[in-house]
C-alpha cells in the first residue's frame, strides 16, 4: 500500500534568523515479498506483498489448487524437507523475498483416477480402509466417543482414537484443552476452530477470550470496518460494532540544540491501517532539507508514517522555556515543505502559545 508524504516544520520568526524543527510525512522503507503458486498455469501465479523493513510477512490465505493438497510456503521452488515450512511470525523480513506453495497430490484423487474407491463411510476424514487397519469404527466418526473425531485425533492432536482418555490424567480427550484458549478440544470442533492454535483467525485474541465476548473466532474483523477485533479491544473501541474511522496517537521526542522538543500526533485514519500509525525522530541524513545548516535550526525532523492517506490530524510541537518566550524577536510557527518548490510554507490556523504550536492539517 502507498504511504503519503508530507514534511512539517516548525519555524521560529527573529529579527535575524529563523529557527526550524521539522516532522516530515516519508515513505518508509518497504521490502517486497513475492508469492510464486509454483505449477504452471496457475490464475495469479505471483502475488506481492510489502512489508516494513524488520517486520514479519503476514500469512496468506492457504491457496487451493485441484488435485492436490498445500504444504506450505517455502523460501525453495523444491524443498528437500517438507515439515520445515517458512514461519511467518518468527521470521523479520530484511530483503527482497520469493516464497514458493508447495504441493503434494492428494492421494484420494489418484484412487479416484485408477479406479480405486476409497470409502469414508462415517465421513470423519479417514477412509475405511485405513480405519480397519488402526482399529478405529469405520461406522463412527468419534469411536471412543470422546467429543473429538478420529481424524482430528490423528492429525491434530495425535491423541489415541481408541481411548477416551489418551494420557489417563482423568480428564477425557474432548474436556482437554490443547491450546489453552480456554475452549475444550470438543468445543473447538464443534465451532471448527484449531484446537492447536490458540488464535485461529490471528487477531491478537484468543479463541476462548472470543467466544466469551460473543466474537467471531474465526474472523480477524469480527465488524467488518478494517481493524481487527484485538486492535479494537485494545484501543477501547466495540469490536462488534463496524467504526467508519479511528484515531491513532503517537509521538516522540529528540534532543535539540539547547533542550528536548516533542511533537505528538492525534490522526484518523481507516480500519484498513489502523495501528500503523508511527512518529520517530529522523537524522540530517534521512532529511537533507532539515539540518544545523539551516538558519536558527533547533532540532531534528521527525518521521510520521502510515500505511495509507491519513484523513486528518492535530499536530503539537512542544519545546522548554530554554528556546526562548513568545514575543517580538519569537515567534514559532509550522510550516509545510513543498518537495516540487523546496521551500518551506507556513499551514494556516495555528494555535501558539509559549512552549506549544498546534495545528489541524487534512491530507
Amino acid at each position: 500500500m502507498r504511504r503519503n508524504s508530507l514534511k512539517i516544520a516548525l519555524s521560529v520568526l527573529t529579527a535575524c534568523a529563523v529557527a526550524v524543527l521539522a516532522l516530515v510525512f516519508l515513505l518508509p522503507h518497504k521490502v517486497a515479498v513475492s508469492f510464486d503458486l509454483n505449477y504452471d498455469n496457475a490464475e495469479s501465479a505471483h502475488f506481492v506483498q510489502r512489508v516494513k523493513k524488520g517486520e514479519p510477512a503476514i500469512e496468506p490465505e492457504s491457496p487451493k489448487r485441484e488435485n492436490y493438497i498445500f504444504v506450505g510456503w517455502f523460501t525453495e521452488r523444491n524443498p528437500e524437507n517438507l515439515l520445515d515450512p517458512y514461519v511467518f511470525e518468527d521470521t523479520l523480513v530484511t530483503e527482497k523475498l520469493t516464497l514458493y506453495a508447495v504441493w503434494r497430490f492428494d492421494a484420494s484423487v489418484f484412487a479416484e483416477l485408477n479406479g480405486i474407491t476409497m470409502p469414508d463411510g462415517d465421513g470423519d476424514g479417514l477412509s475405511d480402509e485405513y480405519e480397519d487397519k488402526i482399529g478405529t469404527d469405520k461406522t463412527k466418526p468419534d469411536t471412543d466417543g470422546d467429543g473429538v473425531d478420529d481424524y482430528t485425533e490423528i492429525v491434530c492432536l495425535s491423541t489415541d482414537p481408541l481411548a477416551f482418555d489418551s494420557d489417563n490424567d482423568g480428564i477425557s480427550d474432548g474436556d482437554e484443552d490443547a491450546d489453552n484458549d480456554g475452549l475444550t478440544n470438543a468445543e473447538e470442533q464443534r465451532i471448527g476452530t484449531q484446537p492447536v492454535l490458540a488464535d485461529t483467525d490471528f487477531d491478537g485474541i484468543d479463541d476462548g477470550e472470543e467466544v466469551f465476548l460473543s466474537l467471531d473466532p474465526l474472523k480477524a474483523d469480527t465488524d467488518g470496518d478494517g481493524a481487527s477485533d484485538g486492535y479494537e479491544l485494545d484501543n477501547g473501541t466495540d469490536p462488534a460494532e463496524a467504526d467508519e474511522s479511528f484515531t491513532e496517537v503517537a509521538g516522540a521526542i529528540a534532543e535539540g540544540e539547547k533542550g528536548s522538543i516533542s511533537v505528538s500526533v492525534a490522526a484518523t485514519v481507516k480500519g484498513d491501517i489502523a495501528g500503523s500509525v508511527i512518529v520517530k525522530p529522523m537524522s540530517s541524513l534521512e532529511f537533507p532539507a532539515m539540518s544545523k545548516t539551516v538558519r536558527g535550526y533547533m532540532g531534528s525532523a521527525f518521521e510520521l508514517s502510515a500505511d495509507g492517506a491519513i484523513e486528518h490530524a492535530r499536530l503539537t510541537f512542544e519545546y522548554g522555556d530554554e528556546f526562548g518566550k513568545l514575543g517580538e524577536d519569537f515567534q514559532p510557527r509550522i510550516y509545510y515543505y513543498n518537495e516540487k518548490t523546496h521551500e518551506y510554507e507556513e499551514l494556516p490556523n495555528q494555535i501558539v502559545t509559549d512552549g506549544r504550536i498546534t495545528v489541524e492539517i487534512e491530507h
